[in-house]
């Protein structure tokens, strides 16, 4: 995403915004004519842990501020904040945190929306509101918290092992569940006189995708409420997006899934192993055990300005859209 803001002219005229969706930091300089804006800000959400005690990540928060006096010319900071990584394949990690969103002039921040936290154990914390008015991020445990909403809070994870994830509130994006699916395919059948490891029979490879990410949230403006992800369906584990984000998902057998766009919290123990069986159908050993978290979705800013005399432009609802 470039760092310079450009006047993009709509059939209203006199109007533009400048969408910043790339991790990183950028200069975006004032154009002509425009003596105010309105900025929105969303965190980055935290990547899941690694490990079979790991959890998910906490969403990153949103934030906006209306009506920042500007002087044409000048060049403003604008920082997107990172998802954070999830926690590394077949160790005890943590998933790191998301990193703030913030609107700058100079040293003075005004605008910034926290990233969520990620851990190893207990609950992880979604991002807060650092300046403006927006939500927090939602917390993390079994699923991925949900990017925080115009008026409210994001979703929680799943706080139970196969439990429902909770719905964003205020736009927010709705909070992963616990996904339930297992994937078991037979791989090899040991015949006699020769056997498998641990004496075994038959080898199964087991896939167990664990949870659900955390829906992320639209800068656009607000509009409906992210959806709880619901326990035991892939395709449905994943929180829901708020405002038109985009929707968390659940691992599959080919990969993992981070948090929806934008700051969703990653989610935790996509896991993989071979099981071992006897003749009788009895567990003899357990070997070559994979478990990774996935990463957080990273955060954006956008900016809104009308020129002199100009529609008035604000979040969460006025005349937000790309117009």
């Amino acid at each position: 995403m470039s760092g310079i803001g450009l006047m993009l002219l709509g059939s209203s005229g006199g109007v533009g915004q400048q969408a910043f969706t790339t991790a990183g930091t950028f200069t975006w300089v004032v154009p002509t004519g425009v003596t105010s804006c309105s900025v929105v800000c969303v965190g980055g959400g935290a990547g899941g842990s690694s490990g079979s005690t790991g959890v998910a990540g906490g969403g990153g928060a949103l934030a906006y501020v209306n009506n920042i006096s500007l002087t044409p010319g000048e060049s403003m900071t604008v920082v997107v904040g990172s998802g954070g990584s999830r926690g590394v394949w077949n160790t005890t990690s943590y998933g790191q945190n998301g990193s703030a969103s913030t609107f700058s002039r100079s040293a003075t921040v005004l605008v910034q929306a926290n990233g969520g936290n990620g851990q190893l154990s207990g609950s992880t914390a979604g991002g807060t509101v650092g300046v403006g008015t927006g939500g927090s991020g939602g917390q993390g445990l079994y699923g991925g918290g949900g990017a925080g909403g115009y008026s409210g809070n994001g979703g929680n994870g799943s706080g139970t092992s196969g439990g429902n994830g909770s719905a964003g509130s205020g736009g927010g994006a709705g909070g992963a569940a616990d996904s339930q699916d297992q994937y078991i395919a037979l791989q090899q059948t040991y015949s006699p006189p020769n056997s498998g490891p641990f004496g075994s029979t038959y080898q199964y490879l087991v896939i167990r995708c664990g949870t659900g990410s955390g829906g992320g949230v639209g800068i656009l403006g607000s509009g409906s409420n992210g959806a709880a992800g619901v326990s035991g369906v892939r395709s449905g584990g994943g929180g829901g997006g708020g405002s038109s984000g985009s929707n968390g998902s659940t691992s599959t057998t080919s990969g993992v899934s981070d948090g929806g766009a934008y700051g969703g919290g990653g989610a935790t123990r996509y896991e993989q192993y071979f099981v071992y069986e006897d003749n009788t159908g009895s567990e003899v050993g357990v070997d070559n055990y994979l478990s990774v978290g996935t990463n957080g979705a990273s955060g954006a800013v956008r900016i809104i300005f009308p020129a002199t005399g100009a529609v008035t432009r604000s979040f969460p609802s006025t005349n937000t859209g790309n117009l």
